[in-house]
């Protein structure tokens, strides 16, 4: 598999990336690793099904540490990415089951709008 470029990078779950970004939650530097990182999950989960997303995370951070080209700070970084994106995910649900709209990520392309 080819390595992403920086512009594709910024196509990974863009509204995350915004989140991190207006919130200071990660060094711009980062922010688009973070988003590969929960795209490289969604994947995962997507594999895996687990109704626990406890055990799911566990998981695929696991899954990561057995990776021939992962460091222990890809790891660190992803399970950071994971702790925000499914912040931002109950955050989200809590406004969304409020208004009526679905406004959870559910794949790479953004919130769903079913």
């Amino acid at each position: 598999m080819a390595p992403l470029s920086n512009s594709h990078l910024n196509d990974i779950l863009p509204d995350f990336q915004s989140f991190l970004i207006d919130n200071k939650l990660a060094d711009d530097r980062y922010v688009a690793f973070y988003a590969l990182r929960v795209s490289q999950f969604l994947s995962f989960a997507n594999r895996n099904m687990e109704s626990d997303a406890d055990a799911l995370v566990d998981k695929f951070l696991d899954h990561l540490k057995t990776r021939e080209n992962i460091s222990e700070w890809h790891v660190k970084q992803a399970q950071d990415a994971l702790g925000l994106y499914l912040y931002l995910n109950v955050r989200r649900r809590t406004r969304a089951e409020q208004s009526g709209v679905d406004g959870v990520f559910t794949s790479c392309q953004g919130p769903s709008t079913k």
